[in-house]
């Protein structure tokens, strides 16, 4: 069984993780009449690129809401889009909420909803927002259990900051780098976008970075 996760943004990245001019560099263009398809094929690239590794590259924050917390055992997170290095979003013996999307900085609230709509925030206090592991985990303190009686519906709220920071220069080169080859082979094969995503080895380099440990 599935669990059913909504995730938004709920503040975005004000830049991208590559510029524009990067990439025009990187692919010898002058001029400025592809400026358009250019942004929009360096936000293409970043998105493949977060998609795949799971791993959010600007900090932004994030709202999560779940039906229930995770029973022992966890479930699997789908969005409709290959995860990668993702895995489980749900699981630790119902203890723990692993949180789509790294790396985790900070967890600004968890709320839970009664059957009557009404929000009660969770004491900070009760749990421990583990920022080391990826993904990462919000784990209950012991002897605390989560809330019961809840809505059978949206019970749980969980807003979050996430990435490797508020520059370009926080996300990791590699991850970088491959960006920058995606929105060139987007660019160099315009009208057969399909053909680039088979040609760039860029997915191999998200890949061998999703690989890695986090320490």
């Amino acid at each position: 069984m599935r669990e059913n996760l909504k995730l938004s943004v709920v503040a975005a990245p004000a830049i991208e993780p590559v510029t524009r001019a990067e990439v025009k560099s990187h692919t010898r263009i002058d001029g400025a009449e592809d400026d358009t398809s250019i942004d929009l094929y360096i936000e293409t690239a970043r998105i493949a690129c977060e998609q795949y590794t799971g791993r959010a590259l600007i900090t932004r924050t994030y709202g999560l809401f779940l039906d229930h917390w995770p029973a022992s055992g966890g479930a699997k997170w789908w969005d409709g889009q290959r995860q990668g290095a993702l895995g489980t979003a749900l699981g630790g013996e119902g203890r723990e909420l692993r949180l789509p999307y790294g790396p985790v900085q900070s967890v600004a609230h968890i709320k839970s909803y009664s059957d009557a709509d009404v929000a009660a925030v969770l004491s900070s206090d009760n749990y421990y927002v583990d920022t080391v592991s990826f993904p990462g985990r919000v784990v209950l303190r012991n002897g605390v259990a989560a809330p019961i009686g809840l809505r059978t519906a949206n019970a749980y709220e969980i807003q979050y900051d996430a990435g490797y920071g508020d520059t370009a220069a926080d996300v990791p080169l590699k991850l970088r780098l491959g960006i920058m080859q995606y929105a060139a082979q987007l660019y160099e094969n315009r009208g057969d976008e399909m053909a680039a995503l088979r040609q760039t080895n860029a997915h191999s380099l998200w890949q061998e970075y999703a690989s890695l440990e986090i320490v």
